[in-house]
């Protein structure tokens, strides 16, 4: 009698909720467009997307975060070129060496993503 009441009792769940979320994907083909076309903006919200399908836990959230995050005196450069180009002095931003940086990550990510996806798969007949 007591669970018929509990049961009876709950709650539906409101209309509105929110669907559950989904793991972020980035666009590694953005990421490129916008360091070859010299889009810092595009660039750096391309780059934080990344950032968020490399580390779910701990997300970097600034170009800063990312830098030391990836522990890359080259990199941590590049972007901190990139920073001094969309909050500093207006200047022209060359994205192409920040590209030839990033490049090899973000291709190396997409294939242990790959990798890791047939690696956790349980066999059918064991």
């Amino acid at each position: 009698m007591a669970t018929l009441f509990l049961w009876l009792r709950k709650k539906p769940a409101p209309k509105n909720s929110s669907p559950p979320t989904h793991k972020p994907r980035s666009n590694p083909r953005a990421l490129e467009v916008a360091c070859v076309t010299n889009q810092p903006q595009q660039a750096k919200e391309a780059l934080l997307d990344w950032a968020k399908t490399h580390w779910t836990h701990q997300t970097p959230t600034t170009l800063g975060a990312l830098g030391k995050r990836l522990d890359d005196i080259h990199i941590q450069s590049a972007l901190a070129e990139l920073d001094q180009a969309l909050y500093g002095e207006p200047q022209d931003w060359q994205g192409a060496s920040l590209w030839q940086l990033i490049a090899p990550l973000v291709k190396n990510q997409k294939k242990q993503i790959k990798t890791n996806d047939k690696s956790n798969l349980e066999p059918l007949n064991p």
